[in-house]
């Protein structure tokens, strides 16, 4: 590493530009020698590489060998009305308010300023900002930094400026010397058994949403769901130096372990969006460690919020939990015992609807039984094991809103079967959202519990097997609201079915929505059996239920 160079009279500008911006896109400031010229390595520069490919996890160095270079401080105007510091400091870089870009860039000259703890150091603040945060003050203590710190806020002149070559850039270097200074602790060797989750459901921005459903598993797997933002660094350091297995969503909790430089552990980390950010790959490949790369495949979900805050959710678990060695708890995936399993058989292959959506599936699935049917299985409660679903049988860990507002449909299915479910609201939000998109010769089939005049023994449901259900509700929310819609309820059965075809004689019954928790019944829809109902769809004119 080349030695520092010190400039006399060096003129250093406070960031200007980007006070209220949450990182960092651009600002002018800078430092400059006597005679105003920009000091190269006292600007904040990063080189991005471009298009580098990872093959299990590892960088392929035949790509990525070309940079993008991405200037985050332009050269500021100097007025000449500067304030004057007499003697040495060094230049120890820009203070960023956040913990990864303090710990990459704000601390880029540790390696030296630890090596002369007697001379003062200077920041500029990124945001312009004149005083150490909560973090940066952890940081000074933890590694006992006797530097006396100045932050500078206005334009100031240094009469000896000591500026180090960076020991950390962005994509493209990291020391020896900046390595060995960022080491806060030895790694002894995994603790068996010692499996770690690095968890963002805590967090506001920068999330996945159903999270918490995969933490839900881990935990019960075994799991330590850690929340670094509620630890101090030593407690993080504690956490993670002996793990087995250190995984998560990649963000700058997976940052922490740099300060763990001979982490022998195993380390799973989960993109976050196409591409993983390629510091974490860069960062594992100059450190030795043992490093996977997961792809989930998500969505974002969000609005409003720029790219790094972006909230997403992953369409399915599973890719997850198969890289984590970690098996979707329950029983293997079985049709519901009712008739529900019958009624959607009869409808999509002899009425022939070719395209089955599944909403809140929970301890079992139709698409476990209905054959030469395309089935989107679409629930944040999956309690079975999917692996034994046929071909053509899709889960998504996610809820009907999620589906829709994510434009993960390209055409929506012909069948569309409600399971139970509690809330009411989420259950007239998603048929609402239903008929909008679903073709004209869409049938709704909605479970209920069907009175006794209704069903058979075989669809008797047992007070300690019922799921919380506000479904019933759902079907009197359409007979009173929709004219163009017609409900028929199945004889022997608890399902009622929907669909587009307008209603004789409409006379809806309540006075106002809260009605809806009120009625326990819909009397006025026709009771019929399965034959019925497939010659009402073979001729809908000619055998319209009264």
């Amino acid at each position: 590493m080349s030695d520092p160079v010190t400039y006399d009279n060096a003129i250093c500008l406070p960031c200007v530009g980007c006070e209220d911006k949450p990182l960092f896109p651009h600002a002018d400031g800078g430092v400059f020698d006597a005679d105003k010229k920009p000091i190269r390595d006292a600007f904040l520069v990063r080189y991005y590489r471009q298009d580098p490919m990872l093959v299990d996890g590892k960088w392929d160095r035949s790509t990525g060998q070309k940079l993008k270079q991405h200037n985050l401080i332009r050269p500021g105007t100097i007025n000449g009305k500067a304030k004057r510091l007499s003697g040495t400091y060094i230049f120890a870089g820009y203070l960023f308010p956040h913990f990864g870009h303090f710990l990459l860039e704000s601390l880029t000259n540790l390696w030296f300023f630890k090596q002369h703890p007697e001379t003062p150091i200077i920041w500029l603040g990124v945001h312009n900002q004149p005083d150490l945060d909560p973090i940066a003050k952890q940081f000074i203590e933890l590694y006992s930094i006797e530097n006396p710190v100045h932050i500078l806020t206005d334009e100031t002149v240094v009469e000896r400026l000591v500026v180090p070559t960076p020991g950390y850039i962005i994509h493209t270097r990291y020391t020896k010397e900046q390595q060995k200074a960022l080491q806060m602790v030895e790694a002894p060797d995994p603790k068996p058994g010692k499996k770690v989750w690095l968890s963002r459901s805590k967090l506001k921005e920068g999330t996945i949403s159903n999270e918490v459903l995969l933490e839900k598993v881990l935990d019960k797997e075994g799991w330590i769901i850690f929340h670094p933002q509620d630890h101090p660094i030593p407690a993080q350091l504690d956490m993670l130096k002996d793990a087995e297995v250190v995984s998560g969503i990649e963000g700058s909790a997976f940052h922490s372990l740099m300060l763990i430089p001979d982490f022998k552990g195993k380390i799973k980390i989960v993109a976050r969006r196409r591409n993983v950010e390629f510091d974490f790959v860069a960062i594992a490949e100059d450190l030795g460690w043992d490093q996977d790369v997961i792809y989930a495949g998500s969505r974002v979900w969000s609005h409003g919020l720029p790219h790094w805050g972006y909230n997403t959710f992953w369409n399915s678990l599973d890719p997850i939990f198969d890289a984590l060695g970690v098996s979707r708890p329950g029983e293997p995936a079985t049709a519901p015992s009712d008739s529900l399993t019958k009624i959607s058989l009869a409808i999509t292959s002899r009425l022939k609807r070719n395209a089955a959506l599944e909403f809140w599936a929970r301890k079992n699935t139709i698409g476990a039984e209905i054959v030469d049917c395309e089935t989107l299985i679409v629930s944040p409660h999956i309690e079975f094991n999917t692996k034994n679903l046929r071909q053509g049988v899709l889960p998504l860990d996610i809820t009907p809103d999620q589906l829709f507002t994510s434009s993960l449909l390209n055409t929506c299915p012909n069948f569309i079967c409600f399971r139970h479910h509690d809330n009411e609201q989420d259950l007239v939000r998603a048929f609402n959202t239903s008929i909008e998109v679903a073709p004209a010769e869409t049938i709704w089939a909605i479970e209920y519990y069907a009175d006794e005049r209704t069903r058979s023994e075989i669809n008797i449901v047992n007070d300690d097997e019922r799921l919380e259900s506000a479904n019933t509700r759902l079907i009197h929310y359409i007979i009173n609201c929709f004219p163009m819609l017609s409900v028929a309820r199945v004889l022997g059965s608890n399902v009622a079915i929907v669909w587009r075809q307008p209603k004789q004689m409409f006379y809806p019954s309540l006075a106002s929505f809260s009605d809806l928790a009120t009625h326990e019944q819909f009397e006025r829809a026709p009771v019929l059996t399965l034959s019925e109902i497939a010659t009402l769809f073979s001729n809908p004119d000619k055998h319209r239920p009264t």
